[in-house]
């Protein structure tokens, strides 16, 4: 290291760059009950955020501005998730009968938000997410 970030980034091929769209969205991932009920062992004591959120889904509605909602499911009857499922038992909470598994209340897709059901830790793999933004610009 030179002790400069940018020429440390160039030199280790770290500079590219890529051109963002043109359209805001507003990008929701994965907003289930399990990150604020105290009852569940995900439980993240994250409401303040949640609320933030909930505000911040209102705002973008109100302008026009296009809402995602990503939601993790898992069934492990249909082997939806593969072997992360099995690599993190906790997962079991996000499955369908689960109530933690429920959105937040205030952050279901609602009117025309798009909705994207994952069943990895990326929103992006395996879904329509990268093809849904690319087509929105």
């Amino acid at each position: 290291m030179t002790g400069d970030k940018n020429s440390d980034y160039e030199k280790a091929g770290f500079d590219g760059t890529l051109v963002p769209g043109f359209k805001p969205v507003l990008l929701i991932i994965d907003p289930a009950r399990a990150y604020i009920d105290p009852e569940c062992p995900l439980y993240a004591g994250v409401e303040d955020v949640a609320q933030n959120i909930v505000h911040l889904k209102g705002v973008a509605s109100a302008r026009g501005i296009p809402v995602i909602v990503t939601r993790v499911l898992h069934d492990d009857k249909a082997l939806n998730g593969g072997v992360f499922v099995r690599k993190v038992p906790s997962l079991k909470w996000l499955r369908p009968e689960s109530p933690f598994s429920a959105y937040i209340e205030g952050l279901s897709p609602t009117g025309n938000d798009i909705k994207v059901v994952k069943q990895y830790a990326s929103a992006f793999s395996g879904t329509t997410l990268a093809a849904t933004l690319t087509a929105m610009g």
